[in-house]
């Protein structure tokens, strides 16, 4: 493989790892800009439900890190190591 394609699929990778986490907190941001309530189960925006929903998924995708964390780590790895393998030695 090449340099290029190495460095795309290590970027991918990476992206996949953190992405959940980062909507996670840009969800709970969004919503304490645009006046929603937190409550148990996410949360409610007065006269706005689609941006409750909307901001309630974002709020749970933290639980999808449990599954990209240690996947995208690990593919993160091996796409490391291979690389430094190849080009490095």
């Amino acid at each position: 493989m090449s340099l290029k394609l190495h460095s795309i699929l290590l970027g991918i990778a990476l992206l996949y790892t953190i992405l959940p986490i980062l909507l996670a907190f840009a969800g709970a941001s969004f919503a304490q800009l645009c006046g929603c309530e937190p409550n148990e189960s996410g949360f409610t925006c007065e006269g706005r439900p689609f941006l409750s929903e909307l901001f309630s998924v974002m709020a749970h995708l933290h639980l999808f890190a449990l599954i990209t964390v240690p996947t995208g780590g690990i593919a993160s790895l091996i796409l490391g190591v291979s690389l430094g393998v190849r080009f490095l030695w």
